[in-house]
């Protein structure tokens, strides 16, 4: 067996009310509305999500299946790589929220939701999602980062 080393990436850029994505592999953003409703901007390229994408297996399947750490798309992988490009806005008092499969590989978007919904601090969302990655066995790389538009 050999190990060869990846990196996956979503780069955000803001101008305006404009929001461009740059993504590859499995980390994520979310927008989190006014009206409190949570959005997945980016879309994982792990063999699991493709498996749903698919219809073989379902969302809920995702936390425990025994592959969900295969990653198809990475920088440094041995295939080519294809950098998905997502575009959205982002009105006043809306949040972006990105993370890492160590946040969302062990909550569901509800459960993220609900604690983004939790409170206007911004310091005690980020700690809550990471107790609750922790919580449930999170092993990985545990980094959340929010945003807020003004």
């Amino acid at each position: 067996y050999s190990y060869q080393a990846s990196t996956v990436f979503t780069i955000v850029h803001i101008q305006d009310a404009l929001i461009t994505i740059y993504h590859l592999g499995d980390t994520r953003v979310y927008k989190l509305t006014t009206h409190e409703n949570l959005i997945r901007l980016t879309n994982d390229h792990s063999y699991v999500q493709k498996l749903i994408d698919e219809g073989v297996i379902s969302e809920d399947m995702r936390y425990s299946h025994p592959q969900k750490n295969i990653i198809l798309q990475s920088l440094g992988g041995e295939k080519d790589i294809r950098i998905d490009v997502y575009k959205s806005s982002l009105e006043p008092g809306e949040k972006l929220l990105l993370t890492t499969d160590g946040i969302h590989d062990y909550m569901g978007d509800h459960e993220i939701k609900n604690i983004l919904s939790d409170s206007q601090n911004i310091e005690r969302n980020v700690s809550n999602l990471i107790a609750n990655a922790q919580n449930a066995n999170s092993k990985d790389d545990l980094t959340a980062l929010i945003v807020k538009c003004t």
